[in-house]
């Protein structure tokens, strides 16, 4: 199953109807992946939203502006994160078409091992106490200010030993990083264009090429296509959209 990064700022350019529209053309995607914060959508936009009927995922989004997610803040700030996470995954529990979605998260930019063990008990924990069946799927990173490989991650998946504990594999961040193994099975994917500067561009047949080979290994993996806000993001999307419907296993 293919899905798409919910861009929040389309909504604010071209209207959340017209953007539905792009997502849904072909039926291409038939999941989203939510990276934005309540205040970012209103509620009429967020009720059209769920009554698409598509399942869902979440991504914590540590790429807003001044956004107190940080692992590291585990120590600096700890009310400050703990309730801007908390109010994000209550959000996406009262959105979700699901009871069990993934949630997305990065580990410390500190690389912090304290830090990273902090949070993620904190983060299981919030679940277990919101009755909430989600799976916390850490993401390998992988560019010039932090890098997670999947051998990295695997130390916190069998530190914790939980069924809710698992791996989001970018598929980008993989294959750039030369890592040759996977060291956890994923329960997520991520993929999308990219160059050795870049990240989150439209597909074109060589990185396309590049994520089919990761599709084929875990073919009952969702895979999101992470496509970022940028001026000409709706003629990559579009093009992308074209490429995975010719290409695409």
């Amino acid at each position: 199953m293919l899905g798409i990064l919910f861009e929040e700022k389309q909504i604010e350019k071209i209207g959340l109807k017209k953007y539905l529209e792009l997502l849904m053309a072909d039926s291409v995607f038939s999941s989203f992946e939510i990276g934005f914060t309540e205040k970012c959508v209103d509620s009429i936009g967020l009720k059209v939203l769920q009554q698409t009927g598509i399942p869902m995922s979440f991504h914590i989004p540590y790429h807003l502006s001044n956004a107190p997610y940080d692992a590291s803040l585990i120590c600096s700030d700890p009310d400050g994160l703990k309730k801007a996470t908390a109010e994000f995954i209550q959000f996406s529990q009262a959105i979700s078409s699901t009871s069990t979605p993934i949630i997305v998260a990065h580990l410390s930019k500190d690389h912090n091992r304290d830090h990273n063990l902090r949070y993620i008990d904190f983060l299981l924990n919030l679940f277990e106490k919101s009755s909430y069946s989600a799976t916390l799927a850490l993401e390998n990173l992988y560019d010039h200010q932090i890098k997670y490989l999947t051998s990295d991650l695997k130390q916190y998946i069998d530190y914790f030993k939980t069924d809710n504990l698992s791996v989001c594999l970018d598929i980008p961040n993989h294959y750039l990083s030369g890592e040759k193994d996977i060291c956890v099975k994923p329960a997520h994917l991520h993929f999308h264009g990219f160059n050795k500067n870049q990240r989150h561009l439209g597909l074109d047949e060589t990185t396309l090429k590049i994520s089919n080979e990761y599709f084929k290994r875990y073919p009952d993996t969702v895979a999101i296509f992470e496509l970022l806000d940028h001026p000409e993001y709706q003629d990559s999307l579009s093009h992308s959209i074209s490429l995975i419907k010719n290409n695409t296993m």
